[in-house]
């Protein structure tokens, strides 16, 4: 008789056996239903049952479903193994057929002949140990011989990591019918005008009886803005252009925002998987460049100070106004000047100023702006006079107002004038530096004719070392503000500004 421990071991072995014997004989009947779940995977993972028609849907879904019951008919036909099987399959591996033996019965029942069984079956019973199943062998690749199962696999893979983190969410979309028959569940669209017109934001209302011939008047630089939820399949196109996603997620990032500058006039369509949601026109307003106009020619007061007074106007606002002066072309600057080089190489730019606008960013204004430009370089030489305006936009109005004569201080003293006469000509060209410096010194080689104050003549020595210690255009700007310092103490002495 077997012992407990024997006959546990020999159950064992006989289980492993049965179960090799299942997964060979199921294994290469799986094959089939392996390839239409492939097939029905590969179809979410790449986003067709979302975008397919409702019907063409159902109708795939329901083949592929049949399809795949019909793939387990052969499985389903498989007999199942029984233990007689499993044990066929022990003996072919073990010697002397010893699962086998083990379940024979002694027909003779002398006292020779049971010594010699149990004998025998002692020796079988230490064979047990010895005993491992075999490995199953399916034998798929009989059937599978240019191993299609492989390639099978390798899709997988590559559309699982296609899909990202909505593959799951795609294949609960096989079930939850055609997304082209699903509204999204978050579609949220509006137009924000630029904060300078103050005009509020437009929102789209998807449930207005007009919601598929709307018309919309918004400003130029206007942003159509669209948020969905990622994956609903919406798109949105203005004037023939798919609009692209926008830089920046929403805070929640199953949140996508589709935004378009509006410049121009064009139709707009927003669409959930090809179907419009919302359709209509949008007219842009465009936003005109500020308009300037002169009021009344430029005036000199008390012989000094520049008066301009303009008109300013636009759509939403001047924001910056300039007057601004430049040479004229092909004219000379001064017929006093005409050593200078075809070339000049100024030191001080042009005068301009801001013009009083009263208001921030009027849309209409009376500018009346006086400035003080006599102790400008420039001061006393013709000029062509320019108005400029901007708008928040960007776009800029420049009108030429015609020749001017910018204002300059009148100097009494010779002295005093011929200093300024050469900080004017060392504004306009600093390679005249040295023929300044040598005017400098004639002035003040014969101090008794020239420069009789010892006041002023420390003063121009001093201006003439400046000059020729002067290299960088910084230095020589510091020397035509001494030259102006010098003609002005020259011309006024120690008086005060209001006995002057």
């Amino acid at each position: 008789m077997l012992g407990e421990s024997a006959r546990a071991r020999v159950r064992f072995l006989i289980f492993i056996s049965r179960a090799a014997l299942v997964f060979e004989n199921a294994l290469p009947h799986l094959l089939l239903p392996f390839t239409v779940l492939t097939l029905f995977v590969l179809l979410a993972w790449v986003g067709a049952w979302e975008n397919l028609p409702p019907a063409l849907h159902d109708a795939i879904l329901v083949v592929l479903f049949f399809c795949g019951l019909a793939s387990f008919i052969p499985l389903a036909r498989q007999p199942y193994p029984q233990k007689k099987d499993a044990i066929a399959r022990l003996d072919k591996q073990a010697p002397h057929r010893i699962i086998s033996s083990l379940s024979d019965r002694l027909a003779v029942r002398n006292t020779e002949a049971q010594e010699l069984w149990q004998l025998h079956q002692a020796k079988l019973i230490a064979q047990l140990k010895n005993i491992v199943p075999y490995r199953p062998h399916p034998g798929v690749f009989r059937r599978d011989k240019y191993g299609l199962r492989f390639l099978g696999f390798l899709l997988l893979v590559v559309a699982a990591l296609a899909a990202g983190p909505e593959r799951f969410s795609k294949l609960r979309a096989a079930f939850e019918g055609s997304a082209a028959s699903r509204l999204p569940p978050r579609l949220d669209a509006w137009i924000t005008p630029p904060g300078y017109t103050g005009r509020a934001p437009v929102f789209l209302n998807f449930a207005a009886k007009d919601a598929k011939a709307m018309q919309l008047s918004v400003p130029q630089g206007s942003v159509f803005a669209l948020r969905t939820e990622a994956g609903q399949g919406i798109e949105l196109k203005i004037a023939g252009k798919i609009s692209p996603l926008a830089e920046r997620h929403e805070s929640n990032a199953k949140l996508l925002r589709f935004e378009q500058k509006l410049d121009q006039d064009g139709a707009f369509s927003i669409q959930h998987y090809g179907r419009p949601l919302s359709e209509g026109s949008i007219a842009v307003e465009p936003d005109h460049a500020p308009r300037v106009t002169l009021e009344a020619p430029p005036q000199v007061m008390l012989g000094k100070s520049l008066r301009l007074r303009a008109k300013l106007e636009d759509d939403y606002g001047i924001t910056e106004a300039l007057a601004k002066f430049r040479f004229a072309d092909n004219e000379p600057r001064n017929i006093d000047l005409r050593v200078l080089k075809a070339s000049p190489q100024s030191l001080v730019d042009v005068p301009s100023f801001p013009l009083t606008l009263g208001l921030a960013r009027p849309r209409s204004t009376i500018s009346t702006t006086t400035k003080d430009v006599t102790a400008h370089p420039f001061a006393g030489m013709p000029m062509l006079l320019d108005l400029v305006a901007h708008d928040d936009a960007g776009n800029e109005t420049k009108i030429e107002t015609g020749r001017i004569i910018l204002p300059a201080r009148p100097f009494a003293n010779p002295l005093a004038r011929a200093l300024a006469a050469l900080r004017q000509t060392l504004a306009l060209d600093k390679n005249q530096r040295s023929s300044i410096s040598v005017a400098l010194e004639l002035l003040i080689s014969e101090p008794e004719k020239r420069v009789p104050d010892v006041h002023h003549y420390l003063q121009i020595a001093s201006l003439k070392a400046a000059l020729d210690d002067a290299w960088s255009d910084d230095q020589l700007r510091n020397v035509l503000d001494r030259l102006w310092s010098v003609a002005t103490y020259i011309e006024d002495g120690d008086l005060t500004d209001a006995e002057r």
